[in-house]
Parts: C-alpha cells; structure tokens; sequence
C-alpha cells in the first residue's frame, strides 16, 4: 500500500482518505478479537506516520455478518480512539447467502451512508 501511495504522489496524485472495511478474520479469534482495538490503532498511527500524513482523514466501517466474535470486533471498533476518524455502521444491511458479506445493494447503500458521515464528521468531501 506504501509503495502504492508513493507511486501515485510522485505521478501527481494525492492520497485523500483511508477506507478501512476488514475485521472479519479477527473476529474468527477471541485472541485476535481482543486484540483488534490496539491493533487498529497502531496500524492507524503507523500509516500515518508512514505517510507523513498526520491528518489523513480515516474512514473505519465497522463489520457485520455471523462469525463468532463479530460483536466483540464490532466493540473495539465503536471504541477505537483516533483523531480524524469517523466510523460508518454495517449492520442491519442484507448480506448475501453466505451471511457474512453484503449484497451488492447493500454496498451501494453503505457507500451513500459513508459518503455522507464523511461529508459531515471529516468535512470531507467525496465524490
């Protein structure tokens, strides 16, 4: 992902915004799930230390579906402390047959509902 960042910035391009929609396979783990909020925010701080980008806006999805600790994942996420963060809900979304994944309506009404916290918690604008 770095390289990918640094690439573009040196073609012209500006890195915007981080979306991020994983938490899945921790919530798979109670080890993992317990772990998942000090791990978000490390993970959230070293990216922007990375970048050099100390003010990066970050979009966090918090996950749904029915894997055994989603709730405990879905906890840590509503706790995650990070400056410029705001956080979009998936739940009560439909999800595909597989009960873990949305339906490709439900994506499109996630993108909406996260278009518009962004616009009104980061001030950001998202086309």
């Amino acid at each position: 992902m770095l390289h990918r960042v640094d690439v573009a910035r040196r073609g012209g391009g500006t890195l915007r915004a981080l979306l991020w929609y994983q938490g899945e396979s921790d919530a798979e783990s109670k080890k993992h799930a317990d772990l998942y909020k000090w791990r978000l925010e490390k993970l959230f701080t070293d990216i922007r230390a990375d970048l050099n980008d100390q003010m990066l806006p970050i979009i966090q999805v918090k996950i749904c579906g029915t894997w055994p600790f989603v709730e405990e994942v879905r906890a840590a996420q509503a706790t995650v402390q990070v400056p410029g963060m705001c956080t979009v809900d998936s739940m009560r979304l439909d999800l595909n047959p597989d009960h873990m994944h949305l339906t490709t309506k439900s994506y499109q009404k996630l993108k909406r509902k996260t278009k518009k916290k962004a616009r009104i918690e980061l001030k950001f604008f998202v086309a």
